[in-house]
């Protein structure tokens, strides 16, 4: 299936020791994929920094603003798990491409409207549906893809590396994208973006991936679609480890984003005497500590003993939720914001990489669809319920949404399927 190959004489390496982070960059295929994937990633914080502000140009409304993300989130979690299906029946890489080359087209008219005048928020809705759809079928082929470009030893780095570049553009890109959208020509950021989604199809257009399970799916007499969409939920159901896993991403985004994203700005607010220098400060410890973690998934082998280290550090990541909530200084709530960054990065990596592996290869797409579904799928409810916990008391909603890790954590490690992950 990989690319690279396996060294099978080699002695297995010692859990906890380095592994070369940087080593999937060898591959040929992988290396074009990342760079593809970096530059879009860049270039998608220039459409995620032009879209809210042109909104708020054009209605002056949150209101407004608030339905035009909830037009892409919708259609986003509603399709992913077709797009999961067909990453599958046709193979991610074709899928890849397709995305790419809408969201290109869906970017550039964006630039010409904006550039014209001609944009309405009508149309903004029916671009940030249409945006929704495209990253619905993009997702899931993406973390298919990389099982198959590198061996399954080299996926932590591999998907370390990628989420590592994420984290960085998130850090770059809004900078960069204020920058531009301040010279007053918008469609500037757009025109960006339409850009880096040309440079990575012209990527993935030198990447070949070995996947003849998923091509089968395509023969005549094959099932249809619906079956294909339950086979792959069956797969995850039936196996126990892979069950409680998905349970945990679900948690851990559920307990964590909205607490984080509402909680923070409140305690600047209402502990830390109206600080927005507080606010950023644990914010971007909370990044700082995230890109350690992706960092320190991707070095460190953690071996045979994942079934123990990882309901560990989903335990540290409750624990430092409910201090955070009662933090009596910046001081502390930013090192909190940092271990739950580093927690939250770490666990989410080694998951992800040992599903890949636990995966078969003609179930990748809809497996990798499930997960997506658990990490996004509850993302608007948890921002709802820890704004309204909020108004009821700040420090009460970390140590309940703490108290839920801790729970689901509990239940991870009472799991035999999980204490006997090597």
């Amino acid at each position: 299936m990989a690319e690279t190959s396996i060294d099978e004489g080699a002695a297995p390496a010692a859990a906890g020791s380095p592994r070369g982070f940087f080593s999937p960059l060898r591959n040929w295929y992988f290396r074009r994929l990342w760079l593809g994937e970096s530059i879009s990633l860049l270039g998608d914080q220039f459409y995620l920094v032009a879209l809210p502000w042109l909104t708020l140009q054009l209605t002056g409304s949150g209101l407004a603003l608030g339905t035009v993300l909830m037009a892409a989130a919708i259609p986003r979690l509603l399709f992913m798990l077709v797009g999961g299906a067909l990453a599958d029946r046709i193979s991610p890489r074709p899928l890849l491409l397709g995305s790419n080359a809408v969201r290109m087209v869906l970017a550039a008219l964006l630039a010409v409207l904006a550039w014209a005048g001609a944009l309405s928020l009508g149309l903004l809705y029916l671009f940030a549906f249409a945006f929704g759809v495209a990253d619905a079928f993009f997702q899931p082929a993406m973390l298919a893809i990389v099982p198959g470009l590198v061996d399954p030893d080299e996926l932590e780095p591999s998907n370390a590396l990628l989420q590592a570049t994420g984290q960085a553009s998130e850090i770059v890109g809004p900078l960069a994208a204020g920058l531009v959208i301040a010279t007053g020509a918008i469609w500037y950021a757009f025109a960006i973006d339409a850009l880096s989604f040309l440079f990575a199809a012209v990527m993935l257009l030198g990447v070949r991936v070995v996947r003849p399970a998923a091509e089968a799916s395509a023969e005549p007499g094959a099932p249809g679609l619906v079956a294909e969409l339950l086979a792959g939920l069956r797969t995850v159901w039936r196996d126990p480890a892979m069950r409680i896993f998905l349970l945990v991403i679900a948690g851990l985004n559920f307990f964590m984003i909205g607490p984080v994203n509402a909680g923070l700005p409140a305690l600047a607010a209402l502990r830390f005497g109206a600080s927005a220098g507080a606010f950023g400060t644990m914010l971007t410890l909370f990044g700082v500590g995230a890109l350690l973690g992706t960092l320190a998934a991707g070095a460190l082998r953690i071996g045979g003993r994942m079934g123990l280290m990882l309901p560990a550090f989903t335990g540290l990541i409750g624990l430092a939720l409910i201090g955070l909530g009662s933090a009596p200084s910046v001081l502390v709530a930013c090192a909190m914001c940092a271990a739950i960054g580093f927690g939250i990065s770490f666990v989410n990596i080694h998951i992800l990489s040992w599903l890949q592996r636990r995966t078969p290869p003609e179930l990748l797409g809809r497996v990798m669809s499930v997960v997506v579904a658990a990490a996004l799928g509850l993302d608007p409810f948890s921002r709802a319920v820890a704004g309204l916990a909020i108004d009821w008391s700040t420090s009460a909603m970390f140590a309940v949404a703490g108290a839920g890790i801790l729970a689901i954590t509990l239940l991870a490690a009472s799991s035999r399927a999980v204490r006997s992950i090597g």
